[in-house]
This record gives C-alpha cells, structure tokens and sequence, in this order.
C-alpha cells in the first residue's frame, strides 16, 4: 500500500497487479475513499487469483464496484452524486450499448465501469427470475477456473452451467422490456433512483405553480 501527495493522473487511487495499491494521500479524507479501498483491494485479490488469466475488464470492474458500493454503506456512509450518476447510466443505457460494451475483453472508461456493475447486479439480483444471491462466491470461483487455464467463456460456462450468451441475451431482453427507474428496482440503486424521481416530481409540480 502506498500513499503519495500527488498521482500523475485524475485518478485518486489505483491498483498495480497483485501487490500494489496507490492512492492520493487528500482523497483519504473523502468518505468516498473508503469504497476505493475496497474497489481497488478487490482488484489486487482478483489479479493474485487469476493468476496471469485474463477477466473481462467489464467484470472486473462491476465486481469491485459492487464491492466498494456495499462496503460503504456496511459502515454507515450514504448513498451520493457518484452512485446517482451509476443509477442514471444503469437506468439509460441500451442493448445496442450492451452488445459492444460487453463484447469487449479491455474496455476502458465510464460506460464499461458502469455497464460491468450494473451486469453483476442483475446477476445477483434478476437472473432467471431470483438472481444468484451469492454471486461474489461464484464469480471467485469462475476466476479459479481461469487460473487453472480455460478463457473467460468457457469458465463462464463451467462454473454457471450456461453460456455467456445467454445471460447476455437475458440482459438485453431485460433492458428493453424495463425501462428507468424499474430496472433498478431491487438494485443497490433502487434507493437513490426513488430520491430522483421524487425530486422531478417536485420539479414538475414546481413548474406547474
């Protein structure tokens, strides 16, 4: 673990392979900074667990999302701008976007930040039906699969007993017949996507005065 007074780059913390986090030493004051902390160790456990495999980078990225998401409000830390802006793009997002953003093995930016998280909620929250309520465990699992030498599909497969193209086709059946705030439903964002559409509630009754 490593603290520096400044990163070259707008990130304020990052992980390096296994052994290595960084993170700029002002965002520890930021309540914020604790859900990176458990972003980014998710990171490093994932890396010293692939061993050299190779997750899609949408995954990785929705497991330590989810991860940093939980464990900040496990200590008590509200819901904020950030987590109404991973709402928002969860609530607006396509199939047309699904199908790229997740057919890509090294996407990089918000879209396939947000895209990856918001997959790995419905898996654990939508899938056939229930969802899979334990789906940090399995996906550990998928990725000592990995490990041990098949791709990313073909773990996939093995560990979830059916192929990625179909919780793909699912996914994309679920954005089109649901739309903003009842996609979310259920979803670590069910909260802060109700505060939203009561506020434009208010802005509508507003305007109408």
């Amino acid at each position: 673990f490593r603290v520096l007074d400044s990163i070259e780059s707008t990130i304020l913390g990052y992980a390096q392979g296994p052994n290595l986090m960084v993170v700029r030493d002002s965002y520890l004051d930021d309540p914020l900074s604790q859900g990176t902390l458990a972003h980014e160790l998710t990171h490093i456990q994932d890396a010293r667990q692939l061993k050299g495999g190779k997750l899609p980078s949408f995954m990785l990225e929705g497991r330590a999302l989810t991860n940093g998401h939980s464990y900040r409000l496990s200590v008590g830390l509200e819901e904020d701008s950030y987590d109404a802006k991973m709402s928002n793009s969860a609530m607006g997002f396509t199939c047309e976007e699904a199908d790229e953003i997740l057919s890509e093995m090294s996407g990089i930016g918000w879209n396939n930040q947000a895209m990856g998280t918001f997959l790995v909620e419905y898996m654990r929250t939508k899938w056939n039906g229930a969802g899979i309520s334990d789906i940090h465990p399995r996906l550990s699992r998928m990725i000592g699969i990995i490990a041990c030498g098949l791709g990313f599909e073909a773990a996939f497969a093995k560990e979830f007993g059916t192929p990625f193209s179909t919780l793909l086709d699912a996914f994309k059946k679920f954005l089109d017949t649901n739309k903003a705030e009842a996609r979310v439903q259920g979803m670590m964002w069910q909260a802060i996507a109700a505060q939203k559409q009561v506020a434009d509630k208010d802005d509508d009754d507003d305007d109408k005065d």
